[in-house]
C-alpha cells in the first residue's frame, strides 16, 4: 500500500508542467520532512511519472496518516490510497 500524490493535478499558474511538478514535489517534500518531525514516523518516498508514492512500514499508519495530514499548502491535502493487485499465479 502507499498513498500517491499526483504532482500535476496542482495548479500554481506555471505553463510548463515540468517546474510545477519539481515544486510540488518540493513542497511536499518539505510538508513531509515537517510531520515527520512532529510524529516522529520513517516513510519512504519514490517518484514515478509525475506521482509522489509514500510508503508507511505497517497498514496502520496510513490511517494515522489520513488523521493527522493537515499541510499548510491546500493543494497537498489531495491524495489517493494505493493498494497494488497482488497476481495470483496459481
Amino acid at each position: 500500500m502507499y498513498i500517491a500524490f499526483d504532482l500535476l493535478d496542482a495548479d500554481l499558474g506555471v505553463n510548463d508542467s515540468r517546474s510545477q511538478a519539481a515544486w510540488i514535489n518540493h513542497i511536499l517534500h518539505q510538508e513531509l520532512i515537517i510531520w515527520n518531525q512532529k510524529y516522529n514516523i520513517d516513510y519512504k518516498v519514490k517518484t514515478v511519472k509525475y506521482v509522489t508514492r509514500v510508503a508507511f512500514a505497517s497498514d496502520e499508519l496510513y490511517s494515522f496518516f489520513a488523521l493527522t495530514w493537515n499541510p499548510r499548502n491546500p493543494e497537498l491535502r489531495n491524495y489517493r490510497a494505493v493498494e497494488p493487485m497482488k497476481l495470483d499465479n496459481s
